[in-house]
């Protein structure tokens, strides 16, 4: 095949080249990845109050979207949470607001209308965990994602524009 050695040299150059690009396209190839993935663990903070999830922990789907499990969040919204196993569904209700998620569906009925959302309320570890923007603001707080710390900040009072550290704290 090979008929000299300057043939076997440049073969081995070339091999050697492939072989260090294709190492070092792997190597920022998942660099990127790694940019790319959402953060696994979310903090909620609500009012300046850290919420504390004892056995299920707030997460970002494949959508973007953060979910929680809802009777933390809404209970610690003034909200009264119950479930409905047959239909799999979770009434929440606060004053004159009343809202149906129903697991596995995009949609919830919020007052006796059906809203449709970007994301669904699922299943996980035995709890049912609800897109937490969508929650909230319908409670009537306000909502915002903090990147750098993977935290979502509700406000629920008249003074949202407190100043919260670094760690959510007023």
């Amino acid at each position: 095949f090979l008929k000299t050695e300057w043939e076997l040299s440049a073969l081995k150059k070339w091999l050697s080249i492939g072989l260090v690009a294709l190492i070092c396209f792997g190597f920022f190839a998942s660099l990127s990845d790694a940019a790319a993935k959402v953060p696994t663990f979310v903090s909620v903070v609500m009012d300046g109050r850290k919420i504390w999830f004892p056995d299920a922990q707030a997460f970002i789907d494949e959508n973007g979207r953060t979910l929680v499990p809802v009777r933390f969040v809404a209970e610690n919204m003034g909200a009264k949470v119950g479930w409905e196993a047959d239909t799999m569904t979770v009434p929440i209700e606060r004053g004159d607001k009343r809202i149906r998620l129903t697991v596995g569906e995009n949609k919830a009925i919020v007052n006796g209308s059906e809203v449709i959302f970007d994301t669904k309320a699922v299943m996980k570890g035995g709890r049912t965990f609800v897109p937490l923007r969508f929650v909230s603001e319908v409670l009537g707080a306000k909502v915002t994602w903090d990147n750098l710390t993977a935290t979502v900040h509700i406000s629920t009072k008249e003074n949202d524009t407190a100043n919260y550290d670094e760690w959510g704290r007023l």
